[in-house]
């Protein structure tokens, strides 16, 4: 079974994943201590907040099927959602300088939702993926000369959001704020 990753992964998890894998923790591990700082991510397993819109991936049995620890449902079939995720994407993102080049992967992610049934795990995970394409772990560990970039970088990052918002404006150079989110005991 795939790991429960939040599907709108939020600065502050998405720090604590990556200094995680930089420790050379594997993903499973990676998630799982991103997944410590958080706690149950209960309906945070289907919600993605974007830049004025709150995105909410409907599953099987509803927001109860969500309540137990563990929960993985099934993604629901019903209605137009995907569809209307990737108008939202489009709408809010569409302008960005880096939106070409992601969101391409992001609808294969709902694709393949769409084409075989699929727990919101494996959903999640998926966009997990999506956003590992954009990590440079190098990048990660800011060296003292290029703090002053990296925290100028970190004040356009919306700890609200999720990182796809960072993704879509600022692409790889995204990875030079994500130090100011990591929790400190994340080593």
């Amino acid at each position: 079974m795939v790991s429960p990753v939040p599907a709108g992964i939020k600065p502050g998890w998405w720090a604590d994943f990556l200094f995680a894998l930089r420790t050379g923790r594997n993903l499973t591990e990676s998630i799982a201590a991103a997944n410590s700082r958080s706690g149950h991510l209960g309906k945070e397993m289907a919600r993605i907040e974007l830049d004025g819109q709150r995105l909410t991936i409907p599953v099987e049995g509803g927001a109860n099927a969500l309540k137990r620890r563990g929960a993985n449902p099934l993604l629901s079939n019903h209605g137009k959602w995907r569809r209307e995720h990737l108008g939202a994407w489009q709408a809010i993102y569409g302008r960005t300088p880096w939106y070409p080049n992601i969101i391409e992967a992001i609808e294969n992610v709902y694709a393949k939702s769409e084409s075989e049934p699929m727990h919101l795990c494996e959903f999640n995970h998926n966009l997990l993926l999506v956003a590992l394409e954009w990590v440079d772990l190098s990048a990660i560990e800011i060296p003292e000369r290029l703090q002053p970039a990296a925290d100028e970088i970190a004040t356009l990052i919306n700890p609200e959001l999720s990182i796809f918002d960072a993704l879509f404006r600022l692409g790889i150079t995204s990875n030079l704020g994500w130090g100011k989110f990591k929790a400190p005991y994340i080593s």
